[in-house]
């Protein structure tokens, strides 16, 4: 159940059990609703929107890769961002890139960022143990007409899950298109990916389970507050920012993609996403999402606890 408090939208720990047909079920007992279970092969990895993808693939898609220093490495907050989008248009410029080629960079407290260039990727993890529907447990959605051009959202990273390994966990804001391909843009925190039980901050773009671009991992810690950022500029380019920035540590992963739609109009201001749960205390504990910002518009919040 998603609560709405002061204009946040908390991921409530108490209601994690209450997944579908409003079963309640108390901690460390077994969910009662449906589980399809994700088998990942040697080599593969799960990604947010059900996509099994082979790590192979993932490191063939690299084009280039490299180091830089960010102009402004002192600031903080959205100035930190803008600095990293500055960084990434000079970078798309220097390295002579085109509007196919996705720039990802992972940025320390100092302003020391390793990026990379990859092409999309078109995973050939084919298999018939992909999920037949993908576990968004809960999520808070809103649709803006005529599309958005700037999306952010604060949260916290919870603390980590305590039951059994094997999970893995999404928490993220992201936005989605009205017109084909299906796709999202997010900035992602996730637990287990990889089967890392740790926490980490990686942007993404996903378009169905097909094509997968993924920014650069960072690490986070319980307690950390985390800062999402989606930014089309400039307005109407179809030219994406996508930004995971660590405000307590100073770590970020981002993301620059072009070529795309430049209306996205549905908003979800905060979603979790999990695979391979069986039981409650696989889940994280409890989060607010807060301070969401979507182009100067208070959003009338749909929350959603179905199955997607």
């Amino acid at each position: 159940m998603l609560l709405f408090i002061g204009g946040s939208i908390a991921v409530s720990e108490q209601t994690k059990s209450e997944l579908k047909n409003n079963t309640a079920v108390t901690k460390n007992k077994t969910l009662n609703h449906p589980i399809n279970p994700v088998h990942l092969l040697p080599g593969q990895e799960i990604l947010p929107n059900g996509v099994i993808v082979n790590i192979s693939d993932l490191n063939a898609s690299i084009i280039k890769s490299g180091n830089v220093t960010l102009s402004n490495a002192s600031t903080q907050g959205m100035a930190r961002i803008n600095a990293i989008h500055e960084t990434e248009w000079h970078l798309r410029q220097t390295l002579n890139l085109s509007r196919n080629d996705v720039l990802s960079m992972a940025c320390n407290a100092a302003g020391e960022c390793s990026y990379k260039v990859t092409k999309h990727i078109e995973t050939t993890a084919t298999s018939s143990k992909i999920p037949t529907y993908n576990n968004w447990t809960e999520s808070a959605s809103y649709y803006e007409n005529g599309g958005n051009n700037f999306f952010a959202a604060h949260w916290r990273v919870p603390s980590s899950p305590t039951g059994p390994t094997g999970q893995t966990i999404f928490l993220f804001p992201g936005l989605e298109p009205e017109s084909s391909p299906l796709n999202i843009l997010q900035p992602v925190l996730q637990w287990g990916q990889g089967g890392r039980n740790r926490w980490e901050l990686q942007s993404y773009y996903v378009i169905g389970n097909q094509i997968n671009d993924t920014g650069i991992i960072v690490n986070a810690s319980e307690g950390d507050t985390v800062f999402g950022v989606i930014q089309q500029y400039p307005n109407g380019s179809g030219h994406w920012y996508v930004d995971a920035y660590d405000l307590t540590s100073g770590g970020s992963s981002s993301i620059s993609v072009s070529s795309l739609s430049n209306v996205y109009p549905y908003v979800y201001g905060a979603a979790l996403e999990v695979y391979n749960v069986n039981t409650c205390n696989q889940f994280p504990g409890s989060t607010d999402f807060y301070n969401i910002v979507v182009d100067n518009v208070t959003p009338s919040w749909t929350p959603r606890q179905t199955t997607r």
